[in-house]
């Protein structure tokens, strides 16, 4: 009986061959690690202010700026933090979608300025198939009387 093709090992740029997953080179090793002195910040505390804000704000802001009604999934520093303890804690926060979140991370590691991200570049937008209205569920309309 055929065995099941091999695929490259998902560890970015590795051609080695495997049969799913990493090779033995890339096993063990993580694709993000956090500083543990950042990761302890993200304690019970973090994660009910981390829940108050997705109540209070439950559509991604970046998106819903745009007109497209997009969940928010993620929790953003406005002012990134950098482990500082009480810049975690008082900074305010925005509701994001992960592609938001992530795009918007990936620029403010790389030295770049929130006001960089600019328009259609989420990729939530290609997913997202038109303005959903979140009274109806459908698209196009502005309210549950919109005729």
């Amino acid at each position: 009986m055929p065995s099941k093709a091999l695929k490259p090992c998902s560890y970015p740029g590795c051609p080695n061959l495997v049969e799913g997953g990493r090779c033995e080179l890339h096993k063990n090793e993580s694709e993000f690690k956090r500083d543990p002195a950042v990761q302890r910040l993200y304690d019970r505390k973090w994660q009910k202010r981390r829940k108050v804000q997705l109540s209070a704000h439950p559509w991604c802001e970046v998106c819903l700026s745009k007109g497209i009604y997009t969940p928010a999934t993620d929790v953003h520093h406005v002012s990134p933090h950098r482990g500082d303890k009480e810049l975690f804690i008082s900074s305010p926060l925005m509701s994001l979608c992960h592609a938001c979140h992530s795009e918007i991370t990936s620029r403010e590691v790389r030295g770049m300025p929130f006001e960089s991200f600019k328009e259609g570049e989420c990729r939530a937008r290609v997913v997202n198939h038109g303005k959903l209205n979140p009274n109806t569920g459908n698209p196009g309309q502005e309210g549950a009387n919109a005729s």
